[in-house]
């Protein structure tokens, strides 16, 4: 438990799991999206406004225009999110400005922030930041505050200061500031912002438009009006939970969620802390009390009641607790629990068999009872050392399997997406119908990967369903389910099979094993061959020991392997771009990769070893076969199964 305790508040005071809770908020706040506040319009300068007007800046004269539109208009307050920090050359510009400014109500302007130093600026550090304010003429008819966002190490902006304290001055945020609800604290209120949906989701109009008079100004009426660049050209586009925002919309989510009493806070860091060491203690206090063929269930129920209290705290109560570090305690603290009792009972059984095996020794008469108890103790004692063993084994098996999944399984739902994304945006029928199938072709690449796992899982628990099949018929049947895949690229499957493969060509193996693992190297070969190209497969029968070695008779009718002197070939030919020698060698191995593979080879682009592959390895390794690659980059793929041939004759069709 210490050892627990220890790690925990590691983890948590190095933030060394902060990017999951990154994730897990991202996902939560996805789900809350709300209508956006009528009372925010947002004004922007957008391309349209750009190639009106021509390159940015404008000139002064051309803002104060627009703020007097919008003073008749009447507003409630206006948030003006352009610089004026410098004085232009002509002084009538500043003027006019000023002059709009002070005609006005409520009008908020930025200061410029810098670093200091050559480093880039940190918001988290404000005596290496310096301040500019804007002109004097026109800061003292303004209101001024800071309007820089600070982003998380992943570039992404999740959260804002209320206030900043810069050189015993602090500073307001100025869409705080605009609906008076800025801290004067000097102290900083850090606040997550309730982001409530994606890019354009308030009332918005274009600049040029504004002052081109083809906006009813009743629509400013009684509103908050923020003016800020939404142009892609201007630089001020932000990564978010919900994508690329512009500044300006991101202080609009913040003054929506202020508006509509929305203030997502976090917990402090002894808080947070507390609540992830928490649930760790009342589930070993639980395991303590408790049976414990129950324990497993008790875990799943804390993982549950603990996830839904996160969310429960987030949605009445507006606090964001960060779960990552407490659902890994709570897992640890299961895993050594039953570590520690297997442990235990394995030592107390050690001590007894030691007792008994001194008992022994020394001469001592031992009751009928007595031995058999030491004979079954024994028993129990190796039972237990080969359960130990299975149970490293599954846990290493596990472990691999976890890695496997994280990259085959996320890679083809990452494509799904962006696929999803870009079609959202496309507007041309034939561009949306190529990511139609792009979508459809990674989803059939997930359902692939699952059924490799469920392959992989039946080869490894030994689930074999033996029968004599011909080898021949299973590649027809392969070819079958993969005709469909290899017609949208123009792509031909051709047979080297002889004549009367249906006489020797009989193996006694698992025929939907078999097949799954021909139909996933059809699969990879089609997929990273070039389109109107060919891909060959043959069939053929060698002598044991050209092709087949170490091999040991399958079939349980026959005690000798040596009746059994064939090995069936099943060789499969692309023409892709190859494998490097040292890709090949860590395939065959059975390890990871470290290097790219070229992006036609029949493993991934990242160059890890995939679960298709793998459970390939796991079938071939069950039937005592062999699976063998030769490639050169550049020159294409040659695949090589090796499986022992049947003893006896087949004339069966």
């Amino acid at each position: 438990m210490i050892v627990l305790l220890v790690l925990g508040i590691l983890l948590k005071s190095y933030q060394a799991l902060d990017i999951f809770d990154r994730i897990a908020y991202d996902t939560t706040i996805r789900q809350s999206v709300e209508p956006a506040d009528s009372r925010i319009v947002l004004v922007e300068i957008d391309d349209k406004s750009i190639a009106h007007y021509g390159q940015w800046p404008w000139a002064r004269s051309k803002h104060a225009e627009l703020i007097n539109r919008l003073n008749a208009a009447k507003p409630q307050g206006i948030m003006v999110d352009i610089l004026f920090v410098e004085p232009s050359e002509q002084t009538v510009q500043d003027d006019a400005l000023a002059n709009a400014i002070g005609n006005g109500r409520n009008i908020v302007l930025p200061i410029l922030l810098s670093s200091r130093s050559t480093q880039p600026l940190d918001m988290e550090e404000p005596d290496s930041i310096n301040v500019v304010e804007p002109i004097e003429s026109i800061k003292r008819r303004a209101l001024i505050g800071y309007s820089t966002t600070n982003p998380d190490i992943d570039n992404t902006i999740r959260s804002v200061g209320l206030s900043m304290t810069i050189q015993q001055h602090t500073y307001p945020l100025i869409s705080a500031l605009l609906i008076g609800q800025a801290s004067s604290s000097t102290k900083p209120s850090k606040l997550l912002i309730p982001y409530a949906g994606s890019m354009g989701r308030f009332e918005h109009y274009s600049y040029a438009d504004v002052m081109e008079g083809k906006v009813n100004s009743e629509v400013f009426k009684d509103k908050y009006v923020l003016v800020g660049a939404t142009a892609t050209g201007l630089d001020d586009l932000h990564k978010t939970p919900f994508g690329l925002m512009s500044g300006v919309e991101i202080h609009a989510n913040l003054m929506d969620g202020l508006l509509n009493n929305r203030r997502i806070t976090e917990g402090s860091s002894e808080t947070q802390i507390l609540f992830s060491l928490l649930p760790m203690f009342f589930l070993m206090l639980i395991f303590v009390v408790s049976a414990e063929r129950h324990h497993l269930g008790y875990l799943i129920l804390a993982i549950v009641i603990y996830s839904l209290l996160c969310l429960g705290l987030y949605q009445r109560y507006q606090v964001w607790m960060q779960p990552t570090v407490g659902l890994l305690l709570m897992m640890l603290a299961y895993i050594l629990w039953g570590w520690r009792r297997l442990s235990a009972v394995t030592r107390y059984l050690r001590h007894q068999l030691k007792q008994i095996t001194t008992q022994i020794q020394s001469g001592q008469n031992m009751s009928p009872s007595q031995i058999d108890g030491a004979q079954t103790l024994s028993q129990t004692m190796s039972s237990l050392d080969q359960l130990q063993t299975k149970l490293t084994q599954a846990q290493a098996a596990n472990r691999e399997l976890i890695e496997y999944l994280s990259h085959d399984m996320r890679t083809p739902q990452v494509n799904i997406l962006a696929a999803l994304s870009e079609y959202e945006r496309q507007t041309d029928e034939n561009t949306q119908k190529q990511l139609i199938q792009q979508i459809r072709d990674n989803a059939h690449r997930t359902i692939e990967f699952a059924r490799d796992i469920v392959s992989l899982n039946q080869v490894q628990d030994g689930q074999l369903h033996l029968e004599e099949h011909n080898i021949g018929h299973l590649i027809e049947y392969a070819i079958e389910k993969v005709h469909l895949q290899a017609q949208s690229k123009s792509i031909r499957i051709e047979q080297r099979f002889s004549e009367d493969h249906d006489e020797w060509a009989w193996a006694h193996v698992d025929g939907e094993l078999i097949e799954r693992a021909i139909i996933n190297l059809l699969t990879n070969a089609i997929r990273y061959s070039p389109t109107e190209s060919v891909v060959e497969i043959q069939l053929e029968l060698k002598k044991l020991e050209q092709n087949c070695h170490s091999i040991v008779k399958l079939n349980p009718s026959s005690s000798d392997a040596s009746q059994s002197p064939n090995c069936i070939i099943i060789r499969i030919i692309d023409q892709g771009m190859g494998m490097s020698d040292q890709t090949i060698d860590s395939l065959t191995r059975g390890v990871k990769s470290t290097n790219s593979v070229a992006p036609q080879s029949p493993v991934d682009a990242a160059g890890s070893m995939g679960i298709g592959w793998r459970m390939i390895r796991s079938v071939m390794r069950q039937h005592y076969g062999q699976v063998s690659i030769s490639s050169e980059v550049g020159q294409g793929t040659t695949i090589v199964l090796s499986i022992p041939q049947s003893v006896g004759n087949h004339n069966q069709s």
